[in-house]
């Protein structure tokens, strides 16, 4: 990503989160804090271990992806660096041009590069596309996680529950 990319990178980031709230709603944001996503977005320039992949035809971006290097804390983990994908979105009119699939191609190719052994992403349960299209790289689920809504007025109308123990 060049820094001239910079806004066509937020407007990119934008759709995907709208995109994002409409297959999770309930942990995904429902709009896009502009400030705040610029910070982020010039910050990755920075960043020794990320890197934000784009694919475009001149000038305008047809798609993104952001991978981010891991290190474990743990000694016993198998595989000590991998890479986290993330933010990978493609422009509905471009999508059926591979863009996605060249995206994910070459930031596992630059993960391998700089020493990452495995890499990490979460997706939307309900995204059948993107199952799909991750299961052409050979990702595979290896867990599940599971939310629900609470409601906020009934529990900050009643505050904590006295009669809670916590369980050790």
């Amino acid at each position: 990503m060049r820094g001239t990319d910079l806004d066509a990178v937020i407007a990119l980031d934008a759709a995907a989160i709208d995109h994002n709230h409409t297959l999770v709603p309930l942990i995904s944001a429902p709009a896009v804090e502009r400030c705040a996503s610029r910070r982020y977005w010039a910050g990755m320039r920075r960043r020794r271990d990320s890197r934000a992949f784009v694919a475009a035809d001149g000038k305008a971006l047809l798609g993104m992806l952001c991978v981010d290097v891991r290190n474990a804390r743990n000694r016993r983990m198998k595989i000590r660096r991998w890479v986290y994908l993330h933010s990978l979105y493609v422009e509905p009119r471009a999508r059926g041009r591979r863009i996605a699939q060249r995206l994910i191609r070459h930031a596992l190719a630059w993960a391998q590069r700089h020493g990452a052994g495995g890499a990490t992403l979460e997706m939307a349960a309900n995204n059948d596309a993107a199952r799909a299209l991750y299961g052409r790289f050979g990702f595979a689920v290896q867990e599940v996680m599971m939310a629900r809504r609470l409601r906020q007025s009934a529990l900050s109308a009643r505050g904590a529950d006295p009669g809670a123990k916590v369980v050790r």
